[in-house]
């Protein structure tokens, strides 16, 4: 299930839609848009998240956490913070790496695969630090409590 949840998402952030139809990729209109919420909000949400460090393995603790952010319900669909140069502390928090690198302010982009299913999402080239350092997040909306 996990497995699937990672690939909706990429297909989402890629576009990668277009693939599954005969339909030309200009022609498809996946919806993408600003989210709601910056990555200071989601570090405040998630003190998984918040204490993370940089792990090449996916920490399975986080995924499926349910937070709220801005008076709606979120489940973390996946998380990942990784150093692939190994120049960041061991012990370095993924909140602590946000801070330093002035990355709080970040917005979240939404997008709609297919109705019903609307993600809210953070990655490492958004950001653009080419420090080497991945980091991919996504949250998908299962509650508006207003």
């Amino acid at each position: 299930m996990k497995k699937l949840t990672i690939l909706v998402i990429i297909l989402s952030l890629f576009n990668a839609s277009a693939l599954a139809t005969d339909k030309p990729i200009a022609t498809m209109n996946v919806k993408i848009q600003t989210g709601n919420f910056k990555l200071q909000d989601l570090i405040n949400a998630s003190s998984l998240i918040a204490n993370a460090t940089p792990s090449k393995i996916v920490d399975k603790a986080i995924a499926g956490e349910v937070i709220t952010l801005k008076g709606k319900k979120y489940e973390v669909r996946f998380f990942s913070f990784e150093d692939t140069t190994n120049k960041l502390p061991k012990t370095q928090t993924f909140k602590e790496y946000a801070q330093s690198n002035k990355i709080t302010e970040l917005a979240s982009v939404i997008t709609t695969p297919v109705p019903g299913i609307i993600f809210e999402s953070f990655d490492f080239r958004r950001a653009k630090l080419n420090d080497a350092v991945y980091f991919s997040m996504a949250v998908r909306l299962i509650e508006d409590q207003k």
